[in-house]
């Protein structure tokens, strides 16, 4: 079974269309900017050499996979994984103008069902995709990354700092809730 094959994922990946043109200032808003310090964060984590083979999971409109790649030297290079293909045309449009552009790429697909090889990656790095993941446990056996680097995934997105508390309760606020917050199927 395809992720989208679950009507949850459907009705994510459709929210995602639909406010994909307003999600990067709604990112900084609704954060006070945070997520860029959030960004740095996950990348010092997951980046430990210049020329690493990085998969950012729920890429979105490339923003943890455009700051990555200013880290980026030699033959390193960043891939941006999301199911919206809205997110992903508006991360490709900004692939020119980004400090190594050149050494990111985007594809459609799922965090829940890779359509990489199992150890593909030398990390992994994602960014507030958890809570649109329908299916926890085929998220977390994904196998992209090489064994050597899996404890290094970095996630981030969740309540550990007062910081995160204040994002949290404005993004339940000020978003709606989509089906994947209600924990039920969409009919």
């Amino acid at each position: 079974m395809s992720s989208l094959d679950n009507p949850r994922d459907r009705a994510i990946q459709a929210m995602f269309d639909r406010i994909a043109g307003r999600y990067d200032i709604l990112n900084r808003i609704i954060s006070f900017r945070l997520d860029n310090t959030w960004r740095s964060k996950a990348i010092k984590e997951v980046l430990r050499s210049s020329d690493q083979f990085i998969l950012d999971l729920g890429a979105g409109t490339g923003d943890l996979t455009f700051t990555a790649a200013k880290k980026i030297k030699g033959s390193g290079r960043i891939v941006g994984l999301d199911f919206s293909l809205e997110m992903l045309k508006l991360a490709r449009s900004k692939q020119n103008s980004a400090k190594n552009g050149e050494k990111t790429c985007f594809i459609q697909g799922s965090a829940t069902f890779s359509p990489f090889k199992d150890g593909a990656f030398d990390g992994v790095m994602t960014a507030f995709v958890l809570r649109n993941v329908s299916d926890l446990s085929l998220f977390f056996c994904s196998r992209v990354q090489s064994p050597k680097q899996r404890r290094k995934v970095r996630v981030f997105g969740y309540v550990s700092t007062k910081e995160d508390l204040v994002f949290s309760v404005l993004l339940a606020v000020l978003l709606p809730l989509s089906p994947m917050d209600r924990r039920t199927p969409v009919p």
